[in-house]
């Protein structure tokens, strides 16, 4: 097996940006709320001068979707490495290869699914390597709460996405303008706990498979022979 601390570690570095970059967001749109929908209610708006709070909306509103996709590479990087450990592992009888922990995320209809699938195989079967289980395989090893909790926030935010942007096409007046705002704080407040969950799922998989290989004897090379 392949060391996964590395990219493990990237991985939830990453998810942290994507919490810090909804964090500012939430702030923003809290303590600049007047001034947002005094802008956004405004016909010629773009005609205005730049002002400072032009400059903050812009660097926030440019964060979450740099963080995101950051977070999204380095997740597939730790989720293809993590996979992979598996078979190297020997362990047999996966219903998804490793190329899977990446392509099932942009196949239409599949990615609802096939992610959690996987998801699923890799916790039961890093359980089963990491010796903490008495279950006779990897097969017999239910996943933990976690991966279904990880998979139906992660479910959500696609879910509010698509709410805040339809919110946002219907607005027209102050009032509605506002109640957009509302909803992408809330929106921000599921991204932030949905990619929490996702670090401590990483972490949790991550150290399940460092103990597999802590616990796996090193071949050693005899002081003889030369290298």
């Amino acid at each position: 097996m392949l060391p996964l601390e590395t990219r493990g570690r990237i991985a939830m570095i990453c998810m942290w940006l994507v919490i810090f970059s909804c964090g500012a967001s939430i702030l923003t749109n809290i303590f600049l709320q007047d001034y947002i929908i005094d802008v956004y209610s405004t016909p010629s708006y773009e005609d205005e001068d730049i002002t400072g709070e032009d400059v903050i909306l812009f660097f926030v509103s440019l964060t979450w979707p740099v963080a995101f996709l950051f977070s999204f590479i380095a997740f597939l990087m730790w989720f293809y490495r993590a996979r992979c450990n598996l078979d190297r592992a020997r362990l047999t009888g996966f219903k998804y290869t490793p190329k899977w922990t990446i392509i099932s995320f942009f196949i239409p209809l599949v990615n609802i699914y096939r992610p959690l699938q996987i998801m699923q195989e890799l916790w039961s079967g890093s359980k089963f390597l990491s010796r903490t289980t008495n279950a006779e395989s990897w097969q017999k090893v239910q996943p933990g709460k976690l991966v279904s909790l990880w998979w139906g926030m992660t479910m959500l935010t696609f879910v509010m996405d698509r709410v805040v942007g339809y919110f946002w096409r219907q607005s027209d007046t102050p009032g509605s303008f506002l109640s957009s705002l509302y909803i992408t704080i809330l929106a921000d407040v599921v991204n932030i706990v949905a990619a929490y969950i996702a670090i401590k799922l990483i972490q949790e998989v991550t150290d399940l498979q460092e103990q597999s290989r802590s616990r796996t004897p090193e071949i050693s090379i005899p002081a003889s022979i030369g290298v």
